[in-house]
């Protein structure tokens, strides 16, 4: 039976769950989207070889199973793009039977040590003969996991954010309408200074907008995955020549889109372009060229690393005349890496300038962008559940049915979205850590059981960094202050800092304080406004 996230409530694998976007799913999903783009990719290329003519459409006695419905008119490419988008969505369309898929492929996967050797034959079998060996060529199983998981850790990302920015947005809410509000501070455990409760929220803020900043930038460069058995391209070489590969490194309607885009891939075909500039406008500390392993890779970028390498080619990928050609006779190495930027463009992915199959760079940096954003909702999670205890009772969590129940105690209301959210906080380094363990022991070209340790904690990880910010907006956005709480520990845990204010209504959720603080808070409101006019300034740079 499958994990429906039984044991992470607010983390669950329900339909509909913000976090089903990690579930094992939307990973065979992934997988199939990077496998079916690589062929669109490599027919495209073959068809545009030197000396190529169209295909004729499919024969029903050579390929009865066919599922392509095309114009009779159509391009041999046109033909096949359509071919395998019809066969994966036969796949994996529907829910039922990517689930049923998903689970094979985790019975067979043992055999070959990952589920993408299963998939391939799964995929070759469907296909039929005419597409079968296109399928897969020149990849390893690395190439296509570690794109499928950066795939799902985009996605994933793209959730989270969307709910780091809700989380911001009310947390800049709270610190400008309780600017002034007077507040204990404590430190240590104890009573300590007066300070505002716009400063206590104005930090939440300042740690949701790093976070995020940070996440966005991480998640917009994550690259492409790619460089065959051992990082070396051969089967990527030998697929351009088969290919007759002619330099045309686009999918048609530019880069990042392609006609024969696949059911499966929902936006991502053309956002490359869109995430980097996103990324560079996003805090103003971060950009993905910041971040360090890949850059947007184009057509002259692949001319430029060949030329760099010393083996140039000539325009339509034929063997230079310089002498460029290899002792195996694969000549020039542009037309493979042609290949490779072309498949990057057609998921909207980076490429960088070289495999990164055992410099785990991206999964070190996506780790740690995942682990920051569940540490810092941790600590807007503490602060409430200090806050909520009798006693002290400054804030409420947001009411709503059934939320917040005890199954032997019905008189309680429980914070359970600060629970939760700490939860989160309190299994992220964890995962991170096993990520880095998993790097720190890479070893050759590809590891022997380093690499396969990151499969389950990038899922876990991705899956808390999206639920805490799911929880952590809906909490913000709903959280109450006690005013008359606030101002009554104040007095009771500093007696002589000053009087009572007149605080109004007990439960404030939203009125400031035009009167000046009778306590000295030092200069916490300029903290705020500080905070405030950054937040501003993001809000402005990411519209």
């Amino acid at each position: 039976m499958p994990d429906v996230g039984l044991l992470t409530p607010g983390a669950d694998l329900a339909p509909g769950s913000p976090t089903a976007v990690t579930d094992d799913v939307a990973v065979l999903r992934a997988m199939l989207r990077a496998e079916a783009a690589w062929v669109r990719v490599v027919v495209r290329h073959r068809a545009a070889g030197p000396g190529s003519a169209p295909n004729p459409a499919p024969d029903p006695d050579v390929d009865p199973d066919s599922d392509a419905d095309t114009d009779p008119g159509a391009t041999a490419a046109e033909i096949d793009a359509v071919e395998i988008d019809a066969v994966v969505e036969r796949l994996a369309g529907a829910d039922d039977d990517a689930l049923a898929l998903a689970t094979r492929l985790a019975h067979a996967g043992a055999a070959g040590g990952n589920p993408v050797i299963p998939l391939v034959a799964a995929l070759r079998e469907a296909v039929g003969p005419r597409l079968a060996p296109v399928v897969h060529a020149g990849l390893t199983s690395q190439d296509v996991l570690d794109t499928a998981l950066v795939l799902v850790l985009r996605d994933a990302a793209d959730g989270a954010v969307a709910d780091l920015d809700r989380a911001a947005e009310a947390a800049a809410r709270l610190a400008t309408e309780h600017r002034d509000r007077p507040a204990l501070a404590r430190t240590l455990a104890q009573a300590a200074v007066p300070t505002t409760l716009g400063a206590r929220f104005a930090g939440w803020l300042q740690g949701i907008l790093a976070a995020r900043a940070f996440l966005a930038a991480v998640s917009d460069a994550l690259p492409l995955s790619y460089g065959g058995a051992a990082g070396e391209l051969s089967g990527v070489l030998e697929v351009s020549d088969m290919a007759g590969l002619s330099g045309a490194t686009q999918p048609s309607g530019g880069a990042g889109q392609s006609e024969g885009a696949g059911p499966l891939e929902g936006s991502r075909q053309s956002e490359g372009a869109g995430r980097s500039e996103r990324a560079e406008q996003s805090g103003g500390a971060i950009r993905p060229e910041d971040v360090g392993w890949a850059e947007r890779s184009g057509p002259s970028e692949s001319a430029r690393l060949s030329e760099e390498a010393g083996v140039s080619g000539s325009a339509d990928g034929s063997r230079s005349a310089d002498g460029a050609v290899s002792a195996d006779g694969h000549g020039s190495a542009r037309p493979a890496f042609d290949l490779v930027e072309a498949w990057g463009a057609e998921l909207g992915l980076p490429v960088g300038p070289a495999p990164w199959h055992v410099t785990r760079t991206p999964v070190v940096r996506v780790s740690s962008a995942l682990a920051e954003t569940c540490v810092t909702l941790g600590k807007v999670a503490n602060d409430v559940l200090q806050a909520v205890r009798p006693g002290v009772d400054e804030l409420r969590e947001p009411a709503a049915p059934g939320r917040g129940t005890s199954s032997a105690m019905a008189h309680k209301r429980n914070p359970v979205l600060s629970v939760l959210v700490r939860r989160s906080a309190i299994a992220a380094p964890h995962l991170a850590a096993q990520l880095l363990t998993a790097a720190a022991l890479a070893v050759d070209e590809r590891s022997d059981g380093a690499w396969h340790a990151e499969w389950p904690a990038l899922q876990q990880l991705a899956r808390h960094a999206v639920g805490s910010a799911h929880a952590a907006a809906e909490l913000l956005e709903g959280l109450e202050v006690d005013a008359e709480a606030v101002a009554r520990n104040l007095h009771e845990g500093l007696p002589d800092a000053g009087p009572v204010p007149d605080v109004g209504p007990a439960l404030d959720v939203g009125a400031a304080s035009d009167a000046e603080p009778a306590h000295d808070v030092g200069a916490a409101s300029a903290v705020v406004d500080r905070v405030l006019r950054q937040y501003a300034e993001q809000t402005r740079q990411d519209a």
